[in-house]
C-alpha cells in the first residue's frame, strides 16, 4: 500500500505535468516518514521509494529500467551484505546515479528530476542513519532466509 499511495498519486499528477508526478512522488515520501497523524512518526521511505521509481518510470520516463535498475541492486546488495538498511540506500543511490547519467541537460525539467531523485537519496539515508551507525559498530541485524 505504501508503494501504491505514491504511484496513484504521481498518476494523478500526471495528467498536471511531468514536474507535478515527479514533486508529488517526493512529497508522498516525506509525507510517509512524517505522518501528521502519527505525531510525525513514520517510515523510512523505502517503499515509497520504490513507489516513486515506478511512478518515474511508468509516468515520467516510460522506461521500466528506471525501477529495475535500483531493485536488480536492492536484491544484489541483499544477497551478498544481508542488510535490509545497506541494500536499501544502495538501491536508492543508484538510481539517482542512474537518473542524474540519463538527465544530464539543462532544460528545468531534467534539472528537476535530478534533484528530486537526489532529494529522495538524501532523504532514505538520513531516514537509516541510525541504521548506518549499527552496521558500522557490527550490531546491525542481517537476515538469515538469503
Amino acid at each position: 500500500l505504501d508503494v501504491l499511495k505514491v504511484v496513484l498519486a504521481m498518476w494523478i499528477a500526471s495528467h498536471v505535468s511531468a514536474a507535478a508526478a515527479i514533486w508529488t512522488g517526493l512529497a508522498c515520501c516525506v509525507g510517509h516518514c512524517f505522518p501528521l497523524f502519527a505525531h510525525f512518526r513514520g517510515g523510512k521511505a523505502v517503499a515509497t521509494a520504490f513507489g516513486f521509481l515506478i511512478g518515474i518510470s511508468a509516468f515520467v520516463f516510460r522506461d521500466p529500467w528506471f525501477f529495475f535498475a535500483p531493485l536488480l541492486m536492492f536484491v544484489i546488495m541483499l544477497w551478498l551484505y544481508k542488510f535490509v538498511s545497506v541494500a536499501s540506500i544502495a538501491a536508492i543511490l543508484s538510481s539517482s546515479l542512474l537518473i542524474t547519467v540519463r538527465c544530464m541537460g539543462t532544460d528545468p525539467q531534467s534539472i528537476m528530476i535530478i534533484i528530486a531523485s537526489w532529494l529522495m537519496s538524501i532523504l532514505v539515508i538520513w531516514r537509516h542513519w541510525k541504521n548506518i551507525q549499527r552496521v558500522r559498530e557490527g550490531s546491525e541485524t542481517a537476515i538469515t532466509w538469503l
